[in-house]
């Protein structure tokens, strides 16, 4: 292998699936090196299988209880939808666990908010680069995007602390929730506390001074009236099959709280997945659709 030249080398290694790319990486610093290279990130790209790998079946990553997990969301089974571990996103150059209490992204990167709110994560799991960013230990809330316009496509992490800026004396449990569809549209899931409506809309043009939505999906959940989501639940939607996966906690009451995947569409359709205990009750579930990137970290 030493022989080889770099493009005949990486000609070899980019054909490697991308779930032994870790393997790939720790065997020496030569080929560590070589996968973090450009232009062997976008030839693994355009090598491997496409993150949806049927048109049933969704990426996702996945917050539950601190761990960052990469899972494959599956409708191929209309009447047993299942949700499979793909793999969890442990490290930043090591095997040990990192507690996660918060996640953003944009364009294949992650923005992770460490467990004592004292670090920040810019990862790019894909190639495994990452960027530690060190802050004061207060609880702000953070977004991840770009300068549109911009050709360096220069990454910005915005971060603010929450104020109050009104006080109104009624209060209103209505749950609003954002999401994203791929990484051009937007989609906000609305239940009203009163009839237990569901409504999912999506974005059709997204524009500096404007935005047009279409309904996407509306579900009457009276039916179920102990249904309401505890946190606006985060989602993920298959526009295929009309349905909206919603990931957020178990609304049975029990000793043992679990974490569950509520499969909702039309014409009455309703189904659950159990994603396991509740092992921490500050982080609530939170799912998002997941594409691979080169994007690179300086």
């Amino acid at each position: 292998m030493d022989n080889l030249s770099k493009d005949l080398l990486e000609e070899i290694l980019s054909r490697v699936p991308t779930t032994s790319l870790r393997k790939v990486r720790s065997t020496c610093k030569k080929w560590n090196t070589l996968s973090k290279v450009e232009t062997f990130t976008k030839k693994h790209l355009a090598q491997s299988p496409p993150p949806r790998t049927s048109k049933d079946e969704i990426l996702a990553i996945v917050l539950i209880n601190c761990s960052l997990r990469l899972m494959s969301v599956n409708l191929n089974d209309f009447d047993h939808p299942s949700i499979k571990l793909t793999g969890t996103l442990i490290s930043l150059n090591s095997s040990d666990k990192l507690d996660i209490t918060q996640v953003y992204h944009c364009e294949g990167l992650l923005l992770c908010v460490t467990e004592d709110y004292a670090r920040l994560v810019l990862w790019n799991p894909y190639t495994g680069e990452s960027r530690w960013i060190c802050v004061d230990h207060s609880k702000y809330a953070h977004a991840l995007g770009f300068e549109e316009g911009n050709p360096c496509r220069a990454y910005k992490v915005l971060r603010f602390a929450h104020h109050v800026h009104e006080i109104y004396d009624s209060y209103f449990e209505d749950e609003v929730t954002l999401s994203n569809v791929g990484e051009e549209q937007l989609a906000v899931l609305f239940q009203n506390l009163d009839t237990y409506e569901m409504e999912v809309w999506v974005t059709t043009k997204v524009e500096p001074n404007g935005v047009s939505w279409s309904k996407f999906l509306a579900v009457d959940m009276s039916p179920l009236t102990w249904f309401q989501f505890f946190t606006g639940g985060s989602f993920l939607i298959d526009e295929e099959r009309r349905v909206v996966v919603v990931f957020d906690g178990d609304k049975n009451v029990s000793e043992t709280s679990r974490n569950i995947a509520y499969f909702i569409g039309e014409n009455d359709y309703f189904k659950e997945v159990d994603l396991g205990e509740v092992t921490t009750c500050e982080v609530f579930p939170h799912a998002f659709s997941y594409v691979p990137s080169s994007v690179q970290i300086n």
